[in-house]
């Protein structure tokens, strides 16, 4: 096919593949990062709504994935990518507010915390001026 969304909806299912791999954690960074610019695609093409499916694949192993993830650097990207994520999807998100917010929730250390919110507070604010 030459559509260019059905290459997109190939890339983006290999990209969840990986991001449900636990075993794959060295990857997850560019796997999101490019989960971001595939939704991104389609939001900017005005096809954002034939990609809110895959919200389901994508959002429960991000969250998995920050439960399980003992490093601050590495929960620290993986909260900047689902800020841009939710950037990106806006209201589409309001399925998984609830979770989201238990685990930032379980997971709260007041220092830790304030470094994250502050980065992702940036990283949104970058996004913003982008575009």
């Amino acid at each position: 096919s030459s559509d260019p969304q059905f290459y997109a909806y190939v890339a983006l299912r290999s990209l969840i593949l990986i991001v449900h791999e636990s075993s794959l954690h060295k990857y997850h960074r560019e796997a999101l990062s490019n989960i971001n610019k595939i939704f991104f695609f389609f939001r900017s093409t005005k096809n954002l709504t034939e990609c809110i499916p895959y919200l389901q694949n994508v959002i429960p192993p991000i969250l998995d994935n920050l439960k399980k993830t003992n490093d601050p650097s590495q929960r620290a990207m993986i909260l900047q990518q689902l800020a841009k994520l939710i950037n990106i999807v806006h209201t589409h998100i309001r399925t998984y507010l609830s979770k989201i917010f238990e685990l930032i929730h379980s997971l709260w250390d007041e220092n830790a915390w304030e470094l994250y919110v502050t980065n992702a507070i940036r990283s949104h604010r970058t996004l913003q001026l982008q575009q």
